[in-house]
């Protein structure tokens, strides 16, 4: 920024915004909707968020946990099944996703905050 001292008028450092960028330089070299690897992931932003509004997280991810414990064991039930193509199931952890509404957005991962891991986890099942 540029501060300038004219007389008695004083004008404050510019400071560019923070811009969240639509598409992250993690989607670059791959066509998947999510990013295994980020090296631009605001973990320190993520941590500090978390550590603000502690109860409020806490909160919800106890009752996440509660609701989804045997979710992955359900989709094992499930009748009438369609299989499209041969293929892969695994299990990630992203850092980005593309959410519902096309947006690229950060997922809460592998970080800490008041000694809770926050690890999520997501079932993958990819066409070969």
């Amino acid at each position: 920024g540029v501060v300038a001292v004219m007389g008695n008028n004083y004008k404050a450092p510019y400071h560019q915004p923070k811009y969240e960028p639509e598409i992250p330089a993690c989607s670059k070299n791959t066509t998947k909707n999510w990013c295994l690897e980020d090296s631009e992931y605001p973990a320190y932003e993520v941590v500090y968020e978390l550590d603000k509004h502690y109860e409020a997280v806490v909160a919800l991810y106890k009752n996440v946990v509660a609701e989804t414990a045997n979710s992955v064991d359900t989709l094992s039930k499930l009748e009438q099944e369609t299989y499209l193509c041969p293929s892969e199931t695994s299990y990630v952890q992203p850092l980005r996703a593309v959410n519902t509404k096309g947006k690229w957005r950060v997922i809460i991962n592998k970080v800490e905050s008041y000694g809770i891991k926050y690890d999520q986890h997501a079932r993958i099942e990819e066409c070969e």
